[in-house]
């Protein structure tokens, strides 16, 4: 079976910035890739090439049958069959799920208002957001609300879904709920392309992955290469992640002048503490800028000028 995408010494710059270097690789079809990656690394701007959100300066893409670089590319046919989602999640907000669900299906595909509700139906009950549907996105939760916007790019039917951090916004609980749909998407056989910074997630779901450094496809693999990578770079980018998701276990370093505080309580009482006596002090400060400018301008009185000529002082 062909790949569904082929990417081939791809090369992309933003002025005097090279942000994607010779990047190379594939994709199966029925496969979930993700793309993994420090900040500026050019994960997402792969993802932007790949559904031609961004044009390439070099090499070869192909993506669902479609020459990115040909001058006779459909567009709108390539959009119809890659489905991209966002870290944000651009609902229209005078809309219910329904209504945004039903958006593209009626100004693209034409389909009539039984088959555009038909379609809503179908893909709100895909992402778990049945009973959500005459919901507005003002009474969702961000992971609801990023669940309606997967259900949107999937009313239209894609042969391949690209997700660009979809979670990085939400808190863990969010999260959860978002991955779970991604499961369920993986199980039925969609094609997908995931930037994320979820390496549990990645480890669970993805069959390849890719990490990309300084604009280069730097190390891939099965999942199995993040638990024995071969790379310094990877291997750092690991330890950072891990220790950046990990949660404080150690308590603080005891000094003479501070008393150790073992429990939250304390430390949260700590810092209460340090907050009054900050607020305990800034109004002698107000009051004594105050009292050393007597026309200092203050809210609710008219500002005042002092003329020399007369040594008078009149009110503005």
């Amino acid at each position: 079976m062909s790949p569904i995408v082929e990417v081939e010494a791809v090369c992309k710059r933003f002025g005097m910035a090279s942000v994607l270097e010779g990047v190379s690789f594939q994709v199966r079809a029925g496969s979930v890739v993700a793309i993994i990656g420090r900040s500026g690394s050019g994960k997402s701007t792969a993802l932007r090439c790949i559904n031609r959100l961004e044009t390439i300066d070099s090499g070869r893409m192909r993506v669902c049958g479609h020459d990115l670089r040909s001058p006779a590319l459909d567009v709108n046919r390539l959009h119809r069959d890659v489905g991209i989602v966002f870290q944000s999640y651009n609902l229209f907000p005078h809309l219910t799920a329904e209504e945004n669900v039903m958006l593209a299906p009626r100004l693209v595909l034409r389909l009539p208002r039984t088959e555009q509700r038909e379609l809503a139906a179908h893909v709100l009950s895909q992402v778990g957001l049945a009973d959500k549907a005459r919901s507005y996105p003002s009474q969702l939760s961000g992971g609801q609300q990023q669940r309606v916007a997967i259900a949107r790019s999937l009313a239209m039917t894609p042969k391949l879904m690209l997700f660009d951090e979809i979670t990085s916004a939400l808190d863990p609980e969010l999260t959860g709920e978002v991955l779970k749909v991604i499961e369920g998407l993986a199980r039925d056989g969609m094609s997908m392309i995931l930037v994320t910074h979820e390496m549990a997630f990645a480890r669970q779901v993805a069959d390849h992955v890719i990490f990309m450094h300084r604009g280069k496809v730097w190390e891939e693999g099965p999942a199995a290469m993040l638990d024995a990578p071969l790379t310094d770079e990877l291997r750092q980018f690991l330890g950072k992640t891990v220790s950046e998701a990990a949660p404080l276990l150690h308590h603080p370093k005891e000094t003479a002048d501070e008393p150790p505080f073992h429990t939250i309580e304390g430390r949260a009482g700590a810092c209460h503490h340090r907050r009054d006596d900050q607020r305990s002090r800034r109004p002698a400060r107000r009051r004594q800028g105050r009292e050393e400018d007597p026309h200092r301008h203050r809210p609710g009185r008219a500002p005042v000028r002092h003329d020399r000529r007369t040594d008078e002082t009149h009110r503005l």
